[in-house]
């Protein structure tokens, strides 16, 4: 899948901490076509009702990428201009900024 179609994709779901079923089961689908492809596998593993993680798996060595799906509110709808696509989730910083 095309990056930015990717984007445009996983940022127009809303997600807010408890609403993300949605884009936990896009991620999964994606995660399972791709995996499938390399002998790999992607499965969820319930937290709560209608709130889960998604583990993919491809071969050895076992590296684990771990983030969350939930955004914070307010949902911000994507929108676009001529060189960078907006929305909620794409930048949610973390710690101190740089200096």
């Amino acid at each position: 899948m095309e990056v930015f179609a990717l984007t445009r994709k996983l940022v127009d779901l809303e997600s807010i901490t408890g609403n993300e079923a949605r884009v936990g089961a896009c991620v999964l689908q994606l995660l399972r076509e791709l995996t499938s492809q390399y002998g790999g596998g992607a499965e969820q593993i319930e937290v709560a009702p209608e709130r889960f993680n998604v583990l993919a798996r491809f071969g050895e060595p076992v590296v684990t990428l771990s983030t969350h799906l939930d955004t914070v509110p307010p949902f911000i709808p994507l929108h676009e201009d001529k060189t960078h696509i907006w929305g909620a989730a794409l930048a949610i910083p973390r710690g101190s900024p740089p200096r």
